[in-house]
């Protein structure tokens, strides 16, 4: 330790240096917090923005929501209506199926398997099927039922002439029906030839899903000979129209699922920077964990009210966040922090971690 000056003049210019030192120390100090608090400030008016953005997201998914069980009324409302108007017809709808595969669609929860219940779906009351991936022009081979090809239909592409019926499929992007009242010779326009009385191609065309056509007919099979061309070519819209639905209902569910894990790493973001801010305060690790439990159960409580209603998968995201972050952060003090407060340690963050995303 320097020793004191014993003159009092000296003294005093050792005591207003000293002074001077600590003036600039707390300065410094001083400077220090107000860019911490700024940064704060900044990272609060973040959280808001997304929180605000997430409000945006959520009003809109309850309209589209909205928007699709109308659709869906409207639907019934017009399998209802067609029904009736055939009641006395000697051929009618065949309603069992439609519910048969109406219940398959609703339990798909991705885009192919909505196209494997509607090519099976079709298939109960037409005899060729075959549905293709749109690639520009061509067509390629995804899945058939009935058809009596060498190869396997995954190998087979297709370019169809813009007069054929997969071709006017295509470009007006509408269901399009090729009916005769009479066996006659094979048709040209038709992909895989036969003497069908009925044919029809069906666009699929969803935003953000690659787009799909179908063709069916009804050739060559004498048990699909009885009942009406018509019939045949509703029941085929009406499964259209009702796979439409839900790949609306599970593109709606899959951005929902985004957004839901989106908001559960902003809330932990949020948290890991609060914690950042108690940290370069020096506070203790009892008091640092403390805060986070609070931080925690905030964060718990507001995530479970936004996505009630949606099921565990979404409920969860929250969670597989806090457990994901505590096993990438390392040995870093959040990461420590974290795993004291959740009662789990970085090896078993690693297990759970990998169990969630198998």
């Amino acid at each position: 330790m320097t020793d004191q000056p014993s003159n009092p003049t000296q003294l005093c210019d050792w005591i207003s240096g000293s002074l001077d030192s600590v003036r600039a120390a707390v300065a410094a100090v001083q400077g220090a917090l107000e860019a911490v608090c700024a940064e704060r400030d900044a990272a609060r008016a973040a959280v808001q923005e997304e929180r605000d953005r997430a409000s945006r997201a959520e009003a809109e998914l309850l309209r589209a929501t909205e928007e699709f069980e109308l659709s869906v009324g409207e639907i019934r409302q017009e399998h209802v209506t067609l029904i009736d108007q055939h009641q006395t017809a000697s051929t009618s709808l065949p309603l069992d199926q439609l519910l048969i595969v109406f219940a398959s669609m609703k339990r798909a929860t991705t885009y192919p398997d909505v196209l494997t219940a509607l090519v099976d779906g079709l298939a109960r009351e037409l005899s060729r099927v075959a549905l293709f991936e749109v690639q520009g022009s061509r067509l390629l081979g995804l899945q058939q039922r009935g058809l009596e090809v060498e190869r396997d239909i995954s190998t087979i592409a297709v370019t169809p002439a813009p007069e054929s019926l997969l071709g006017r499929a295509l470009s007006s992007g509408r269901f399009e029906v090729h009916v005769t009242n009479a066996r006659t010779e094979g048709d040209s326009t038709l992909p895989f030839g036969g003497t069908p009385s009925c044919a029809l191609a069906i666009p699929i065309s969803i935003a953000g899903m690659s787009p799909a056509v179908i063709y069916a007919d009804d050739s060559d099979r004498p048990e699909f000979a009885t009942g009406a061309s018509w019939a045949r070519a509703k029941f085929a819209e009406l499964l259209q129209q009702h796979a439409l639905l839900e790949l609306i209902r599970i593109s709606v569910e899959q951005k929902a699922l985004t957004e839901y894990r989106e908001y559960a790493v902003m809330l932990v973001n949020e948290i890991e920077f609060a914690h950042a801010a108690d940290a370069d305060a020096g506070r203790t690790p009892l008091e640092r964990q403390q805060r986070i439990r609070g931080d925690l159960e905030s964060a718990r409580r507001i995530f479970a009210q936004r996505t009630a209603g949606d099921g565990a998968p979404a409920a969860e995201f929250l969670e597989q966040r806090l457990v994901e972050t505590v096993e990438t952060r390392g040995e870093s003090s959040f990461s420590s922090d974290m795993a004291a407060v959740l009662g789990i340690s970085s090896a078993a963050a690693s297990s759970r971690v990998v169990m969630m995303f198998r």
